[in-house]
């Protein structure tokens, strides 16, 4: 059986500007997914796309994927991501990949600036709840 997904929207608070939802309601799930932070750091420990938000952007939901699958989910099921960015300025990118790769299947999202992370090159890190 496939979780039950509805988007919920209150217009009495401030819609949301991005590819993302004020929240998902989910009923009918069986299995949850909580993830821990994602990068694009490949399986030998090198940042893929190092100073290129695009390419990080592309690979950490490329990462994400591949975790999902493994629990048997797919971008589909992911209901909630949480972002953490260096650069804040680089949050329209980061929108742009994410609702070309995501597919229209929005989920509810915040973002956090952030400092640094543990390897200087990496520009952003993310992690992630699905439902299957």
């Amino acid at each position: 059986m496939t979780a039950k997904k509805e988007i919920v929207f209150n217009a009495k608070v401030l819609p949301p500007k991005g590819p993302y939802a004020q929240a998902i309601k989910v009923s009918e799930a069986t299995s949850t997914i909580y993830t821990g932070t994602i990068t694009s750091l490949d399986v030998d420990w090198n940042v893929v796309g190092a100073g290129d938000i695009r390419a990080q952007t592309r690979k950490t939901i490329e990462n994400l994927e591949l975790i999902l699958e493994a629990a048997g989910a797919t971008l589909a099921d992911v209901v909630k991501t949480t972002w953490y960015l260096v650069d804040i300025n680089h949050m329209p990118i980061v929108a742009e990949i994410r609702n070309e790769m995501f597919g229209g299947a929005v989920p509810a999202s915040g973002t956090i600036p952030i400092n640094k992370l543990f390897y200087p090159e990496l520009l952003l890190e993310m992690e992630a709840i699905a439902v299957i």
